[in-house]
């Protein structure tokens, strides 16, 4: 099995985490439903239960949406701002798994997140759209 990104891990536990399906992870991820399947059981996870209705049409919107690669709609810049997030949000769920905590609070880490991170942002977008003005 080979290792994913860390994009594609996120997407595959947030998807999980809004009761997507196998069926409908693999769609939006581009995968068989089979290798959905293993990537959750080598997680430990449980399999969703199916949907009984169409009532969550706008969140399967989402999951479609979701999938779009985030260079198609960032600039590299903010591509790497964003792999840095995810790559930390990641790690701290894994963390936390690891003592217990079964889902940590996103909000709070959001929040820590920016206030550690944001002079390097800020210097990183600074610099862009230096870049992107002298280009002209």
């Amino acid at each position: 099995m080979s290792k994913l990104i860390p994009e594609e891990e996120y997407l595959r536990l947030f998807l999980f985490r809004k009761s997507a399906t196998d069926a409908e992870i693999a769609e939006t991820v581009n995968a068989n439903i089979e290798a959905i399947g293993a990537w959750r059981r080598c997680r430990g996870l449980k399999r969703n239960p199916k949907k009984k209705t169409a009532e969550n049409n706008f969140e399967k919107d989402a999951f479609i949406h979701a999938s779009t690669p985030m260079e198609k709609i960032l600039t590299p810049t903010q591509c790497k701002v964003m792999r840095k997030f995810l790559w930390d949000l990641l790690w701290t769920y894994q963390e936390a798994k690891k003592i217990g905590l079964e889902m940590p609070d996103i909000t709070k880490f959001i929040k820590v997140w920016r206030e550690v991170n944001a002079e390097g942002i800020l210097m990183l977008l600074k610099k862009e759209y230096k870049e992107a003005t002298t280009m002209g």
